[in-house]
């Protein structure tokens, strides 16, 4: 509907200008007399043109207005889109990591007796990627909130953005690193002599002492 009028004015501007231009023709080849009505006609001609100028520059004004906050509402709604995606990211790497380190912990006590020291080592590259990731995932929400803290401060802000690239980064390295480890220390245990290793003791029975018969005493009989 707005267009609709906007299209309407510029149409009643041309008119106008056409007839302003008209009448000055008329004024022109005219006498005194009709000139002068000539004139007053063209001054409410122009009157009516400075109105719908007037008109058209609100509409532009508004437009603009419009356009603008239609680009800020965009973009807001682009940031926190992106904002959402990052948080669920980072949750998904702070359960990852977590989740890799509790597990690896829990296999190394299950493991038997004989063979926990090697599950131990075994568990311990897996463990130590899983725990700092899980540890750097963690830093992600701190940094966060004080990014959001220095909102008015850019220099803060750059330092909060710098460090939430590189604890994510980190994070990230540290989770590919735990699952690489994880797929070579599987592959060890399919190594013979690893799998030889691991296998349980056999253990000996104990063998209980047969009671030993009682030997006739040798002393002399009374």
């Amino acid at each position: 509907m707005a267009d609709e009028a906007r299209t309407r004015l510029i149409r009643r501007r041309e008119q106008l200008l056409k007839e302003i231009d008209e009448l000055w023709r008329l004024v022109e080849q005219s006498d005194h007399t009709v000139a002068e009505l000539h004139e007053g006609r063209i001054n409410q001609a122009e009157s009516a043109l400075d109105r719908i100028d007037a008109a058209l520059a609100q509409s532009n004004l508004t437009q603009a207005l419009e356009a603008e906050t239609a680009a800020r509402e965009a973009a807001k709604a682009e940031q926190e889109n992106a904002t959402f995606w990052f948080r669920r990211f980072m949750l998904s790497l702070q359960i990852g990591n977590g989740a890799g380190f509790l597990a690896t912990a829990a296999v190394v006590g299950q493991v038997d007796a004989e063979a926990i020291s090697l599950a131990a080592v075994l568990a311990w590259a897996p463990a130590t990627y899983f725990g700092l990731g899980t540890a750097t995932a963690g830093l992600l929400p701190l940094i966060m909130a004080g990014h959001a803290w220095a909102k008015d401060r850019p220099k803060a802000r750059y330092a909060a953005n710098l460090g939430a690239l590189m604890m994510t980064t980190f994070a990230i390295g540290f989770f590919a690193c735990g699952i690489t480890s994880v797929v070579v220390e599987l592959r060890q245990l399919g190594q013979p002599a690893v799998a030889h290793a691991i296998e349980r003791a056999p253990i000996a029975p104990n063998p209980t002492p047969a009671p030993t018969a009682s030997e006739p005493s040798t002393g002399p009989r009374t």
